[in-house]
Parts: structure tokens; sequence; C-alpha cells
């Protein structure tokens, strides 16, 4: 792989020169000032990475403005924050980050441990990116349009404005005609490049749940609601401290506790909105529910669980465990759809059996 031309952007002196050395070695790296940043073109960039502080409001503008000289079809865009609050998170998405990184990670306590797994996120970005360029230009679009509306979602949720679906329709209908041209395996594989945690999960659970409704004859109103539900299955996530949001392994027995009143959350957040319909409700509050009662948050029990939550939990179990994350090895189509195989009291059987037609998407790209 040839080497890069890295734009080290900061506000603050000397704020990025760990990072800066530890890339330099393989890449050209070049320190900058925000304000030198504002004053000229980046058009021939490869990456930039930023260090900004999202309180301050003219340091957000700058950038904001500055990258309107930079071509996002061939650079890729990293965040290095120090604050790990759940609005830099959106707020950076919303400026088109590709990465965020902070300074304050809670597992990575050591100043040269941080600097290394910084390093390495950046290192595989750089590949990633290189093959996300060769992708369809429809299929770019429509990671687009999710990041658009999860920003959207997430921004809404946390600053307590009401979330609208007809801002959200034309973003959907973009991933549905991107999975019904293209199929799931490529849309997978340009989500896989993506950024925080929890954007990617939503981006592949709203693919799978999509391509799954579509192979069992869903309508399309049906299917709309179906894709809608699932971009928007953890809006409540948006109330959960980002440490444990985007944590970098597994979380311990509390944080599970905190983690499981995203349904909850996401309800409330949901029926404050009004305009969604009831089968978009019962997707956000119910998506971890299980036919043998001991899912949760309302332990519903067969009948009590409707057709497309049935769906949905189908295809949020499976969309997590084929995720790439730091802390685990993603598990094949194959694995997965078998451990959904012995979910039998858990699992509706004959939707099990009949999501066996997604594994086809990934035999023929194989």
């Amino acid at each position: 792989m040839p080497n890069k031309c890295l734009l080290f952007v900061s506000a603050v002196p000397n704020k990025l020169l760990d990072i800066h050395a530890a890339l330099k070695i393989d890449n050209i790296c070049v320190p900058l000032s925000l304000e030198r940043f504002s004053q000229g073109s980046v058009i021939a960039i490869d990456g930039i990475i930023i260090n900004i502080d999202f309180k301050n409001v003219t340091a957000v503008e700058t950038v904001k403005e500055s990258l309107q000289n930079v071509d996002r079809n061939k650079t890729f865009l990293v965040f290095v924050v120090d604050s790990d609050k759940a609005g830099d998170l959106t707020e950076a998405f919303a400026l088109g980050a590709d990465e965020i990184i902070y300074r304050n990670s809670p597992k990575l306590a050591l100043k040269q441990d941080w600097v290394k797994n910084t390093a390495l996120r950046i290192r595989n970005l750089i590949s990633s990116y290189d093959a996300r360029q060769k992708q369809p230009k429809v299929l770019k679009q429509a990671i687009k349009s999710g990041d658009a509306a999860l920003s959207y979602i997430f921004n809404s949720a946390q600053s307590g404005k009401l979330i609208k679906i007809q801002d959200l329709k034309k973003d959907i209908v973009s991933i549905i005609g991107a999975l019904d041209e293209y199929g799931l395996d490529a849309w997978l594989e340009l989500v896989r490049s993506h950024h925080s945690a929890t954007y990617q999960h939503c981006l592949i659970v709203t693919g799978v749940a999509t391509a799954f409704g579509r192979s069992i004859g869903c309508n399309d109103k049906d299917l709309e609601r179906l894709s809608i539900g699932a971009m928007l299955h953890d809006v409540g996530k948006s109330k959960i401290p980002v440490e444990i949001l985007e944590k970098p392994g597994p979380l311990d027995e509390f944080e599970w506790v905190i983690m499981k009143q995203h349904p909850n959350l996401g309800r409330e957040i949901i029926t404050q909105a009004h305009d969604f319909d009831p089968e978009v409700l019962d997707i956000v509050t119910h998506h971890h529910e299980y036919l043998d009662g001991s899912g949760y948050p309302d332990n519903l029990k067969g009948s009590e669980i409707s057709d497309i939550v049935r769906i949905m939990t189908i295809s949020d179990i499976f969309g997590a465990m084929i995720e790439r994350r730091s802390y685990k090895r993603e598990a094949s189509p194959q694995q997965a759809y078998d451990v959904l195989s012995s979910m039998t009291t858990k699992l509706e059987m004959p939707l099990v059996r009949a999501f066996s037609e997604i594994l086809k998407t990934f035999q023929k790209a194989a």
C-alpha cells in the first residue's frame, strides 16, 4: 500500500504530535494549525486527523467551512476529541467523520497504549477507505444517506427535538434502492469500513432487516416500516453514556444493566414524536423480546410479540454477530445462522428457516 498524505489539524499546538510520530513511519504526515487549515485547499490530501473542542463554536464553524475545500470522495476524516459526551459524537458525524477517537478512553489509560491503538485504527481506516472508493456510487450514496439519517436521529434525540418520519423517508428509500440493486453482501462490505460501533450496528441491521423483509415478500409499505424501524431500533442508546456505548470491549454486569435501559428510552423518544406508525414504536420497544418470555423490557411471550418484531429480532441478532469489533472476531454468516437455528424457544423457527435465503447472498459473493 503506497504512503498516504495525512494532515494533522489542531487548535492547540503539539496536540496531535504523538499520533503524528506513530504514523509518519509509513505515511507522509503534515501538522497544521486550525488557522492554517482554514486558509488553503487540501484537495490532494488522503486523510485528515482533527483535534477539536466541540464547546468552541468558532472552532467548529472553522472546521465546517474548511472542509468545504476537501474532496470527501478521496479524503477520510478522523476526529480526536477530549470529551466523552455523546453530543460530541453526533456533532462529529454531522461534520462527516469516518472515525471518532477519544483521548480519555477508560480502557486505554496508558498513553502509549492509546497511541498504539489509535495508530492501528487509523491504519485500518486507510485500508478500508481504499476499498470503499471502489464501490458503486449508488452504494456510497446510500451509506451517506444512512449516516445522515442516524446523525439526525441521534442529534434530535439527544437535544430533545422531535424526530419526524418525513425527514427519514428519503434516506430510507435510498438504502432500499441500493440493497435491491447491489444486494446485502455489497452493503455489508461497505458498512464494515464504518466508524462508530453504534452507527455500524444500525446500518448493518437496517440492511439485514430490509433484505430479509424483501425476501419474504413484504409489500413496499411494510418494507418501509421495517427499514425505518431498523434504523431507529437503537435510538434509546442516544441516552446511554458514550463510554459504555463505544466501549472497546465487552460490557461488565453494571454496564449491561444500563445498556438494557435503551428499549424503554427509545419508547419514550418515539412516543413523543407522535407521527410514527405503531409498528415502528413496537420495533424500537420490543426488539429484545423472546417467545419464551426471557427478553426485555416487558417480558412479552408468544403471541404478544408481533410478526414485524419477530423479523426485527432475528435481523438484530444476526447483524450483531457478523459485526467486526476490535475485541472480537465476527461470526461468519453460516455461524450466525446456526446460532439463530439453536434458539428454538426464543425465535420463530419458520421465520428462521426463511432467513436461510439470506445466506445465499453471501454464498454467491464468495
